[in-house]
């Protein structure tokens, strides 16, 4: 129920940032909420048709296929970023330094486990799991998972990849203010 009830919920906050303005990330404006909640409702939208549609075929493939397992828990491990970002909302000082240094190492370590992890067993969720049952006949639920498979895929290249880039960078900068403030 994970899948589906994560998509219901993204969905909800896309209809509510773009119709309100109003975003649960701790100070994130609502285009980076909309390019995140929008991507990741293609994605996981599509793996709720094959669990809606094809769920005995999902079902084994889980238990038969460690891969699938990766990719789903490398995308699993991305709540808790996202948890975080939403928690500040609660802090008495979200904003402290070593909040905000916390922050990007925990975006930084999510998102270069989902380049190590989530893409290439993606890539071979694709090739090796879905396409073969696909090209045997398989129905057009297999379809809709491939086609967002593969979005992922090259959002990850195009987007998460630079954006990890940018993210090492602003850490380096924070560790080099925090050594000076240090030594002053």
């Amino acid at each position: 129920w994970s899948g589906p009830f994560a998509t219901a919920t993204y969905v909800t906050e896309l209809l509510v940032v773009s119709g309100l303005g109003w975003v649960s990330w701790f100070e994130r404006p609502a285009s980076q909420i909309l390019r995140h909640h929008l991507a990741f409702v293609v994605t996981e939208g599509s793996y709720c048709f094959m669990w809606w549609f094809e769920h005995a075929l999902l079902s084994r493939w889980f238990l038969e296929s460690r891969v699938l397992r990766a990719w789903l828990f490398s995308a699993l491990f991305t709540n808790a970023n996202e948890t975080y970002l939403v928690l500040q909302n609660f802090m008495a000082a979200p904003l402290t330094p070593r909040k905000r240094l916390f922050q990007a190492c925990l975006t930084f370590a999510v998102m270069a486990q989902a380049l190590a992890v989530g893409l290439p067993s993606g890539v071979v969720v694709l090739f090796t799991v879905l396409l073969p049952e696909l090209l045997r006949g398989g129905r057009w639920p297999l379809g809709v998972m491939a086609l967002g498979i593969l979005l992922q895929l090259l959002a990850q290249v195009r987007v998460q990849l630079v954006d990890v880039v940018k993210i090492g960078k602003k850490i380096k900068g924070m560790l080099a203010e925090e050594h000076i403030a240090r030594h002053a």
